[in-house]
């Protein structure tokens, strides 16, 4: 966006969510309901292998559906796991 922008276009925050996307080692969705963007963006991370957690709920069933993984406290501690630095 340029200086003078009042706020992020659509397309700029588009551009944003897939950067900060591929800098992460997770994906967490709160809600994907059946259209969204949101949704979209779960199914194509899922599809480069990154995990994707979302809450057990009815309105994230279709990404749950589609590999993403419940939002327990042990799921995202496996997911956000790391080696040590030797």
């Amino acid at each position: 966006c340029s200086p003078k922008a009042k706020r992020i276009s659509r397309e700029a925050s588009l551009r944003r969510n897939q950067l900060v996307v591929g800098l992460a080692r997770a994906l967490l969705i709160m809600a994907a309901p059946q259209g969204s963007a949101s949704l979209q963006l779960a199914k194509a991370i899922l599809n480069h292998g990154k995990p994707v957690l979302t809450m057990n709920h009815p309105m994230n069933k279709e990404l749950l559906g589609s590999g993403a993984v419940s939002a327990t406290v042990e799921n995202l501690k496996t997911a956000l796991q790391y080696e040590r630095l030797r």
